[in-house]
């Protein structure tokens, strides 16, 4: 019964780490954070609200060391991965930033955000032939599978073809 107390306390202490960084009181998390034991650490939820607090503060290099510890405990966390790249881009670690994102893509290459960062990057590096990839990738790909559901539900009178309807997207 002490473990589930413990427990449901460690909990609660979280759920209102995040619910400050979402308020924006991000020196009340960091002041909290200072008060946390090792044990803490160990909590995804507490690491990432306190790497967002830095993040939030523009202490990029705090910020990128917690995204780093979460994806640590769990390095298929796409949310982890966006969060290091993003903290990895303001800290200056491009090459890092780059990696991360594309580990998000391999698993999936819609990944808006994802391909939304990377095409930011490229154009602030001078490479709008990737930027543009980047930005067209997921409009592209979304355009047609949106014009698929909409085909089969309000095919345009006449159209025989199985073109998409009514000229909708046209190239």
């Amino acid at each position: 019964l002490f473990f589930s107390i413990l427990s449901f306390v460690a909990q609660a202490q979280n759920l209102s780490l995040q619910e400050l960084v979402n308020r924006k009181q991000f020196p009340e998390v960091l002041a909290r954070a200072d008060s946390l034991t090792a044990a803490d650490s160990a909590s995804y939820t507490t690491m990432s609200a306190i790497g967002q607090a830095y993040e939030g503060m523009f202490r990029y290099k705090e910020a990128y060391t917690c995204f780093q510890y979460c994806l640590s405990m769990d390095t298929t966390n796409v949310d982890a991965l966006n969060a290091l790249a993003r903290a990895a881009i303001n800290y200056g670690k491009i090459t890092e930033a780059k990696r991360c994102y594309g580990k998000v893509l391999e698993s999936d290459s819609l990944n808006f955000y994802a391909n939304n960062q990377l095409a930011r990057l490229y154009y602030q590096l001078g490479d709008y032939d990737k930027s543009m990839d980047h930005y067209r990738l997921p409009y592209e790909k979304r355009r047609y599978e949106y014009a698929d559901r909409i085909g089969t539900v309000y095919p345009c009178y006449g159209n025989q073809s199985g073109e998409y309807p009514c000229g909708l997207f046209p190239d």
